[in-house]
């Protein structure tokens, strides 16, 4: 409990400063739309990295050299817990931005600067918004700016990895040349539990998977999604079983 309000009282006039300039940034570069989501996303990261570290969380990252920053990636992270986004800020440089569900960009303030930063809104459920929402996020990729995406769709339950919606497969199958960057993460979801606003300190694990061929995968979509998914659970039990060897050398 003592964390949680140490957090609220560090982070909330933290963020008010932070919405105070990127209000300046909007109305300085609102002409320059790249330029100004560059300097959002940078700003984003900044935030995101210090509202990790605040929360008594540590990182440990493995796999950062397969991350090439000048590169555009599709990137695909297992989702666990409400600071799954705030550890990619964290953890990845370079530009990247999410293609998130709609109800973010709905919420007052955050939305429109989620809007502002060039992340691409989603609704999930309805199959037309989703495939122009794919498209949207197309564009990023054309301007060479990364796609993060939680392939899942949702948090994990149980902190494993849950399968994979399809629709995740129309921006791989438009972008063929646009390779795969798999990310895995364990830990995030003892941070914030679902349903809970209480914070906790956890140690949390990250791997950066070399990029991922989808292409070259053999058979219809489901065999093309069925092999990612299975390469990011199978990698997920081998950082798992990494946390677990680590926090016994302590």
């Amino acid at each position: 409990m003592l964390r949680t309000v140490f957090v609220v009282l560090i982070m909330l006039p933290g963020t008010i400063t932070v919405i105070g300039l990127e209000t300046v940034v909007v109305l300085l570069l609102l002409p320059f739309r790249r330029f100004r989501n560059d300097v959002l996303h940078r700003i984003n990261c900044t935030w995101g990295k210090l509202f990790f570290l605040i929360s008594g969380s540590s990182i440990t990252v493995d796999g950062l050299e397969n991350f090439d920053r000048k590169k555009a990636h599709i990137i695909m992270m297992n989702h666990q817990g409400a600071f799954d986004i705030f550890l990619l800020f964290a953890v990845l440089p370079g530009q990247f931005r999410w293609l998130s569900k709609d109800t973010y960009f709905k919420i007052p303030v955050l939305g429109w600067f989620m809007t502002l930063s060039g992340y691409v809104s989603i609704v999930r459920e309805k199959k037309k918004s989703a495939y122009e929402s794919m498209l949207a996020a197309g564009v990023r990729l054309k301007e060479n700016r990364s796609i993060a995406i939680f392939p899942e769709g949702t948090r994990s339950h149980d902190g494993e990895v849950q399968r994979f919606k399809p629709g995740i497969l129309i921006l791989t199958e438009n972008y063929p040349a646009v390779p795969i960057l798999p990310v895995v993460i364990h830990g995030t979801t003892h941070i914030m539990k679902k349903g809970s606003f209480a914070i906790k300190p956890s140690h949390v694990h990250v791997e950066i998977l070399p990029p991922f061929d989808i292409n070259a995968v053999h058979g219809d979509r489901n065999a093309k999604i069925s092999a990612l998914e299975r390469l990011m659970r199978d990698k997920h039990v081998h950082v798992k079983s990494k946390a677990h060897a680590r926090s016994k050398h302590r």
